[in-house]
């Protein structure tokens, strides 16, 4: 391979470092220099330059690429991802390369550099059920349970084939003298890694995984607001248990095998209340040892998210957990919209309140008199329902009746949409265009930053 150009990327020159059949030619691209070559790739992105390397290889029968949206070639080049053997290849049929790259690296965040290793597994574990299990129907049974493993699983199948490969070889461990008594030492040791694979992967008992409960935030309604770690959470569960605001691409991120449970709350509309669902989540917790229960929440579960009232039965049943936390409602979804809750000179300061208490608690322990008569922004979850109550005791304690009000829909989703009012209009615009919950409602000047910044209004 020749790379003929007066400069090269730095991938490129690592690439010609590493291999010897690739030559860097460091000069401009002339006539005369695809004499002898199969395939010629024009990516100059200078059009004149990139026309006449697919004029001269049309001359000389050469077949042309183009990386350039402005010529087209007789070859297309998909989009690849390595991982040790796996290999994934993705292809458009040169209708949009861009796409093609795009779905590549989609699928290389989801499958990391330890897929490597995972592969090597699962070929040893195919030699070796081969080699050690006669029966055809069961060999695709171990086979198909190897390959159905979530990450702990897949895991653990590293650390099991590592002790049953010397088995599978026929001669590890073999003794120097002729006493044979290292040797069968070792041999009763493989057989037993044997049979220990054998075991997991015909359901026996499942690799020693953690024994905990992971509180996730899943982020408000874009599934790719998750963080790294509560996708790898997800990935690996046994049990997902997810709230109404979760979305469903996120659920369907769980392992074909793990069990999917739904309790949604929403305003009103409780399918199954708080003590119901710290009760559950105990019960699944007793009820199936060793396995990996995600508790997956809208937003971060710290926040309005009442991680805490479930973290604190945890600790005292004395459940490990551990809580990973999710980027906020109360940023993400004005942001979305295209509303800082904090900039210079308009507001050094945000305060993130519920506009929905408990309604068997006797006094209030919001007190919007005093908020309003706090600087900076207010960005007020669930607040539709007592938007008249809220803007009158903001609008005693000091708020302009011209403050300006964002009531925010459906944040971080597709259906967005946003509703700019002022407080004194706030109660009878939400009534008037009839929204309802899940909403934000922000108040402040930061609002009026939108009309500049747009984000995705609807």
């Amino acid at each position: 391979m020749r790379v003929i150009a007066p400069r090269v990327c730095p991938a490129v020159e690592t690439l010609a470092q590493k291999s010897a059949s690739i030559t860097i030619v460091r000069r401009p691209y002339a006539d005369g220099d695809l004499r002898g070559a199969f395939l010629a790739v024009a990516s100059a992105g200078v059009e004149a330059v990139d026309a006449a390397v697919r004029d001269e290889a049309t001359r000389l029968g050469c077949l042309f690429n183009a990386a350039t949206d402005s010529l087209s070639g007789d070859t297309t080049v998909p989009a690849v991802l390595r991982r040790g053997r796996l290999e994934v290849t993705v292809s458009t049929s040169g209708a949009s390369p861009q796409l093609a790259g795009r779905i590549r690296r989609e699928i290389e965040d989801a499958y990391g550099a330890e897929w490597a290793e995972y592969l090597d597994a699962l070929a040893s574990v195919r030699e070796l059920v081969h080699k050690h299990v006669a029966d055809a129907e069961r060999r695709r049974r171990l086979l198909d349970r190897a390959a159905d493993a979530d990450l702990a699983g897949l895991a653990m199948l590293v650390a099991h084939t590592e002790v049953a490969a010397g088995g599978a070889g026929g001669n590890a461990g073999a003794p120097d003298d002729d006493s044979g008594t290292d040797g069968n030492a070792d041999a009763a040791s493989d057989e037993s890694g044997l049979e220990s694979l054998l075991a997991w992967l015909e359901g026996e008992r499942r690799p020693p995984a953690p024994s905990r409960v992971a509180l996730v935030g899943a982020g408000p309604g874009d599934p790719g607001l998750i963080t790294t770690k509560g996708l790898a959470r997800v990935r690996s569960a046994d049990i997902v248990i997810y709230d109404h605001l979760v979305a469903s691409e996120l659920i369907a991120q769980a392992p074909a095998h793990a069990e999917r449970i739904y309790v949604g709350k929403r305003g009103g509309h409780d399918y199954i209340t708080q003590p119901q669902i710290n009760e559950f989540l105990l019960a699944k917790v007793r009820e199936a040892p060793g396995r990996l229960i995600v508790r997956l929440k809208g937003g971060d579960p710290f926040v309005f998210g009442r991680g805490g009232e479930e973290a604190l039965v945890l600790a005292e049943a004395d459940i490990p957990f551990e809580v990973v936390p999710g980027v906020s409602a109360g940023s993400a979804v004005p942001a979305a919209a295209g509303i800082p809750i904090t900039h210079r000179g308009l507001s050094a300061s945000a305060t993130l309140v519920t506009g929905h208490e408990d309604p068997s608690k006797p006094t209030s322990d919001v007190d919007w008199e005093l908020l309003g008569g706090l600087p900076g922004t207010l960005c007020i979850f669930m607040g539709v329902h007592n938007a008249a109550k809220i803007a009158e005791g903001l609008m005693a304690g000091g708020r302009r009746v011209d403050e300006p009000v964002a009531v925010i829909c459906r944040g971080a989703t597709p259906d967005q949409c946003t509703l700019v009012t002022t407080l004194g209009a706030l109660a009878a615009d939400i009534g008037r265009h009839g929204i309802k919950a899940p909403a934000m409602i922000v108040v402040g000047a930061v609002v009026g930053l939108r009309e500049r910044l747009g984000g995705r209004a609807g």
